[in-house]
């Protein structure tokens, strides 16, 4: 592992000294040995990162790490109006030389190594750090630091207008606060990297996202009021390439006898969604008590085989409110569960190898596991013994409707008791609210969704395959119907459309046509009096998913009165788009897509939507989460003359 520290005590701070300690030793643990500078200057920082990248061997961790003091000022380039306007803020990592290492010079720092290694991680432990890697303070920036860095700029155009449109896909960036946050300083030493060391000192956090919650769950515990940042390949292991979550998949851990989601209404889950823990391959679960970040699991009773639709067994409630609130203060991570319970999901899609058997009268819940509505279930140690690698994968997402098996009754019926041993809403004809058709037969079964045509076809067998389409159709749905009201609601105008030559030109947001190999950009106007978040997603018909939005996971952070250019690099001297992960179409092929844009006024987390493999009907939700859907159709490009 190679590692550069960098402190920069200034202006009195506090605690540069013990954060630079306390990563050094997490560093040697690993077998690195970091390269710290204590007293960091401008120049000896960019000395150092061109050191780092000359000396970077393939795919070896990288870690570049900050603590100091950070700020922001307003950027009088920005132009709302402008068709790629330039970032409202400019951030920054203030020198012991009092200079500035801007958010922008950081980026190219990062996609160089980037191109040596793709395992880089960004750990900015500073005031305004969200935008530190692709608030307003009246700091003292003389003309002379700015015109330096407006010459730097012009020194470094062409690298600037090659770097990715969003952010680099193979960099971690953790950072303690959003442009104008503050970071926070407890105990002697900076509260972000106290939470960090305390997590990966108690227990191996599996994933970015499962450290991500425990160092939330740190700062509320420590009374501190931070809202750090995530964004990048979250479902990687910590400072390693191997993905430690499957598509959809969400960390869970044991709590005083809970099993304890760590995803909540921020993250999209409702009330009565089902999951399926990776330990327990024959138990279903359902969300229980609901929080911001968090849910409790319930196993749950009764026999599925009955045909009982899945709401008639879950507490009643649809809250789906986006709201902010505190991560709960309880924790408690057991043993590693065995191999052979592991092997039990299929290593393609991380779904059950076999469909889930039910609670049923043969197989009751344990003695002791209260299955009282309201009451968190109190589950035997051994029954619970939660590794901190544990997951749960959704096997239903209640509220979009169930589905409609057709076909020769023999294969049909059989079709839908293994539908409903998994949780299932199947319905006996059309009419009610519908997720997606199955045309089974004995050889194959053809999956149409509710509002366009075939997009799947599996072989009949092939029940694993189904669910995980299934599972792609539910979260599709729910992204699209998240929230109450239209971006409008909270004073959020949202345009879109293709980029050819450099040049945006806008499309409609019903009944466009473009071409496969076509890039997008999507405009985002803030005209409130408070800041905004907005993630914008890509839709396929069959359900996969990708966040086009990844340089700020959390949602894109608008001040008020600014506009953001999705597919537009800052300072880029013309728009690039962003690329759809699409697979490629086959020729005369078309395929119905969507953007998804969603919108709160307050952080996100909607990380499980996304597929890695990219190739409903609406409910009542929160009037503080809005969702614009622009439908277009796709077709393939013309072969060129």
């Amino acid at each position: 592992m190679l590692a550069l520290l960098i402190g920069a005590p200034t202006q009195g701070l506090a605690g540069v000294d013990h954060d630079l300690a306390g990563m050094a030793a997490l560093v040697r643990a690993r077998g690195g040995e970091p390269v710290v500078l204590p007293r960091a200057t401008l120049p000896a920082i960019r000395g150092a990162l061109a050191a780092l990248v000359d000396r970077c061997p393939a795919d070896v961790p990288v870690l570049l790490y900050l603590t100091g003091h950070g700020g922001a000022l307003v950027n009088t380039e920005h132009d709302s109006r402008a068709p790629s306007p330039a970032p409202a803020r400019l951030s920054y990592f203030i020198t012991t030389d009092e200079d500035r290492l801007f958010d922008l010079e950081l980026s190219l720092w990062c996609a160089r190594l980037a191109g040596k290694t793709r395992n880089v991680t960004a750990i900015l432990d500073c005031c305004h750090s969200a935008t530190l890697v692709r608030g307003d303070d009246r700091d003292d920036l003389r003309d002379r630091r700015l015109a330096a860095f407006f010459a730097w700029r012009a020194a470094h155009q062409r690298e600037i207008d090659a770097l990715d449109a969003e952010a680099h896909p193979d960099v971690v960036r953790l950072a303690a606060a959003g442009i104008n946050g503050r970071g926070r300083i407890h105990d002697q030493r900076s509260a972000l990297t106290s939470a960090l060391l305390a997590e990966l000192t108690t227990g191996e956090a599996p994933s970015w996202v499962a450290l991500f919650a425990g160092i939330e769950r740190w700062l509320a515990r420590a009374g501190v009021p931070q809202q750090p940042r995530l964004s990048g390949p979250v479902r990687r292991r910590v400072f390693s390439l191997a993905e430690a979550l499957p598509p959809g998949a969400v960390p869970v851990r044991r709590a005083e006898g809970r099993i304890i989601l760590a995803a909540g209404q921020q993250h999209g889950v409702r009330r009565g969604d089902l999951f399926l823990v990776d330990i327990f391959p024959d138990r279903v679960c359902h969300v229980d008590d609901l929080a911001p970040t968090h849910a409790v699991l319930r196993p749950r009773g009764g026999d599925m085989s009955s045909g009982t639709p899945p709401a008639a067994l879950c507490p009643p409630g649809d809250d789906l409110s986006l709201a902010t609130g505190h991560p709960d203060t309880a924790i408690s991570l057991g043993t590693d569960r065995s191999s052979s319970q592991r092997a039990l999901l299929s290593p393609e899609t991380g779904l059950p190898t076999a469909i889930p058997t039910p609670l049923g009268p043969a197989q009751s819940a344990p003695p002791d596991v209260d299955m009282s509505h309201g009451t968190a279930p109190s589950v035997p140690r051994d029954d619970l013994s939660l590794g901190p690698d544990a997951y749960a994968l959704p096997l239903h997402l209640r509220g979009h409707g169930g589905v409609v098996v057709t076909g020769p009754p023999e294969p049909a019926a059989a079709l839908a008791r293994a539908l409903q041993h998994a949780g299932w809403d199947v319905h006996a004809g059309p009419g009610g609210p519908l997720l997606a058709t199955l045309a089974c037969s004995d050889a194959a079964i053809v999956v149409h969704a509710a509002d366009a045509p075939a997009c799947a076809t599996l072989l009949a067998d092939d029940l694993a395959g189904l669910l995980a389409v299934l599972q792609r159709l539910a979260r599709s749905a729910r992204l699209q119907h998240l929230g109450a009201g239209s971006l409008a609601a909270l004073t959020i105008k949202a345009s879109w459309g293709r980029v050819r030559a450099g040049i945006c030109e806008p499309l409609s947001p019903r009944g466009a046509e473009l071409a496969d190999d076509a890039a997008v950009f999507v405009r985002l106007e803030n005209a409130a009096d408070d800041r905004r978040f907005v993630s914008v997603f890509w839709l396929a018909d069959d359900g996969e998913a990708a966040l086009l939005s990844r340089s700020e996971s959390m949602g894109i952070e608008l001040p008020p009165g600014t506009t953001h250019v999705l597919g537009a690099r800052p300072f880029a001297r013309t728009a690039r788009g962003v690329v759809l992960p699409r697979r490629p179409l086959a020729p005369g092929e078309r395929r119905h897509e969507r953007l998804v844009i969603v919108a709160t006024p307050h952080r996100q987390a909607l990380w499980s939507f996304d597929s890695p493999r990219p190739a409903g009907t609406p409910h009542r939700g929160d009037g503080g989460a809005s969702v614009e859907v622009f439908a277009f159709t796709v077709l393939t490009a013309a072969t060129p003359s």
